[in-house]
């Protein structure tokens, strides 16, 4: 998944801002909510933008990379280092899970159940592949220019608003619906129409919109306190699907780029963590789960402190560890200067899909 574009100009603020949004997932896996106060909850709140961002900037490098035209076995690579991932990666944690729980190996029908419904906090893959055939068809049609005119972007949050809305603000009308009301509409594409056609229209209008962006910084910046402030309101739930986090990340969004243009060059540390984001987003919980334990009583902060910790180097040890082994990048994904498939005797046709690799998003 990588953040340079193929044959244009590289945007150094993406990778920023993508390892930007894998320190927000981690600060907020970090909070434990059985025993949370002086400010965590509200931290983790503020932090529900980071899964939509991860979703923002994947539609936008698709529409920033290929505007017109798609790359030969377009699907096929990008399957292949974020379908596979996702299933080895939910097969690992249904096992985990039913161990710890149960004491017993999941079956087949666990593992197939728990991977087609997105049990995990990897679900977000399975938004990506769909919007991986959306992207296909409407290049293909050639959509693209008026999918991602501004009027239709703003009709498409209206839309992502009242499917949100409609959901939280209903029960299911019969009983073999319930499932849907209670997870699945989250994993359909409605669920997060707006930051698909939103990204695909700021990669491709980039710079005036950074323009007026800059030119309205503190009309901008009002509209996201305004908006922090209801997010730090809500109750119920603290989840990314939530209209009150729609609003807010639409007004997080232009701040984060404009910021994210601000710092380049002096934020090396954050795309080195970009480098490695997928894998840690992949893998984080996984350490979280195994330590919570040593902990859990902990003072909040402190306990805030290790797991963040804990997460992060775990996660990062494991990708940087696991992408230099052969194949390993079916694991974690592809990682930037590193070989994924072994050296020896590789065929030109593992060859050609390793050094094409980096355009897989």
């Amino acid at each position: 998944m990588s953040v340079h574009a193929p044959g244009k100009k590289r945007l150094e603020e993406l990778a920023i801002l993508r390892g930007f949004a894998c320190l927000a997932v981690l600060v907020m896996h970090a909070v434990n909510r059985n025993n949370a106060s002086m400010l965590l909850p509200e931290l983790e709140k503020l932090a529900l933008f980071a899964t939509p961002l991860f979703v923002f900037l994947a539609s936008f490098l698709l529409f920033y990379s290929y505007p017109d035209k798609l790359p030969e076995r377009f699907l096929r690579k990008r399957l292949t280092y974020i379908a596979i991932p996702y299933l080895l990666w939910s097969f690992i944690y249904t096992t985990y899970s039913h161990i710890y729980h149960r004491g017993a190996l999941p079956g087949l029908k666990d593992l197939v159940i728990q991977a087609a419904t997105g049990q995990y906090h990897i679900y977000f893959i399975l938004i990506i592949v769909q919007f991986y055939l959306l992207f296909m068809l409407i290049l293909r049609r050639r959509w693209a220019g008026a999918l991602t005119a501004w009027p239709m972007v703003a009709a498409a949050f209206v839309l992502n608003a009242g499917y949100l809305w409609g959901f939280a603000a209903t029960s299911a009308p019969w009983p073999s619906a319930a499932f849907l009301w209670d997870r699945s509409y989250y994993l359909l594409f409605p669920a997060w129409g707006f930051y698909f056609l939103a990204g695909g229209a700021l990669a491709r209008h980039y710079e005036p919109a950074m323009r007026l962006v800059q030119r309205y910084k503190w009309g901008v910046l009002a509209v996201l306190a305004a908006a922090a402030g209801l997010v730090l309101q809500m109750n119920g739930p603290v989840t990314s699907k939530r209209l009150e986090v729609l609003i807010y990340t639409a007004a997080v969004i232009p701040v984060l780029f404009w910021a994210a243009r601000s710092v380049r060059g002096r934020a090396h540390w954050l795309q080195v963590i970009s480098a490695y984001s997928f894998g840690i987003y992949l893998s984080h919980p996984l350490f979280f789960r195994l330590a919570g334990s040593w902990f859990s009583t902990a003072h909040p902060w402190l306990y805030f402190a290790q797991a963040l910790v804990v997460q992060a180097v775990g996660g990062f040890l494991l990708t940087w560890l696991v992408s230099r082994l052969p194949y390993g990048s079916l694991l974690v994904g592809k990682v930037p200067g590193v070989r994924g498939w072994p050296r020896r005797k590789r065929s030109k046709k593992l060859a050609e899909c390793s050094t094409t690799a980096s355009a897989a998003s």
